[in-house]
């Protein structure tokens, strides 16, 4: 059936749910298990007296959402282990979900994407859509969106 799924992890209840449908597939299918996790990128107005500010304080939000994003991974790998997957590849990307997501899948030959229909943006995606929503739209591959 499928023989690389990748599966978004932002750490909502539908991210969890859709970890937990992608491990049993691909413990019953043999395939390799793929986890992502994106740091979604600040976008505020600036000033330009306070461009250096701006970025210590962009910087100083990225490192911290890294290190929350690879805890969310690793406690990902560990769920999975403990249910059958001997080893699971994880990423942290940056910049726009969506646009992680797909271009992690295409450079890794996912052939299926198991993402949470909302995940933990939902005052942003209510006004600009969801990341699964992006993804399924986009993909050239198939998408499982779990609700």
């Amino acid at each position: 059936m499928f023989k690389s799924i990748l599966v978004a992890i932002d750490g909502s209840a539908t991210s969890n749910r859709a970890l937990e449908v992608a491990i049993d597939m691909a413990r019953n299918s043999g395939a390799a298990l793929h986890l992502i996790h994106v740091v979604r990128e600040m976008q505020i107005p600036l000033n330009p007296g306070l461009m250096d500010a701006y970025r210590k304080l962009n910087q100083d939000r990225h490192d911290l959402l890294r290190t929350a994003g690879e805890q969310l991974l690793n406690q990902a790998t560990r769920v999975a282990q403990s249910n059958g997957i001997d080893e699971a590849e994880t990423s942290i990307g940056a910049g726009d979900p969506a646009s992680a997501i797909i271009d992690y899948a295409a450079k890794h030959d996912n052939d299926l994407i198991v993402i949470g229909s909302r995940g933990l943006g939902n005052v942003e995606s209510a006004l600009l859509g969801s990341v699964s929503r992006k993804v399924c739209n986009s993909v050239k591959g198939n998408c499982l969106v779990i609700k």
